[in-house]
């Protein structure tokens, strides 16, 4: 999950883009969101004969957390937070 989460966001053209991107990937979160997605699915096929493809169930983990990172900055931006996680949040290096 976080090779394709890291490749997912390193698409971009956006120099600005990939150094946020950089800097929120190197505080590393407990990733709990994708691990519940791909426990959720485990348990929702565990006695059916059929489950997710592993490289699907991972995109949708890494869209979870994608969502989850962007929610982060759009509260730090609404809240005008300039920390989170005792480091300077991407709003207060980058602004809004």
């Amino acid at each position: 999950m976080e090779d394709c989460l890291s490749f997912s966001i390193r698409e971009s053209d956006n120099r600005s883009i990939l150094a946020m991107s950089d800097y929120l990937l190197e505080s590393s979160g407990k990733k709990i969101r994708p691990a519940l997605v791909i426990l959720s699915e485990k348990a929702a096929s565990a006695d059916k004969n059929r489950s997710c493809e592993r490289d699907e169930l991972i995109r949708i983990a890494t869209a979870v957390e994608l969502i989850h990172m962007a929610s982060l900055i759009h509260d730090d931006v609404l809240d005008e937070a300039m920390m989170r996680r005792s480091r300077p949040s991407v709003n207060a290096k980058w602004g809004k």
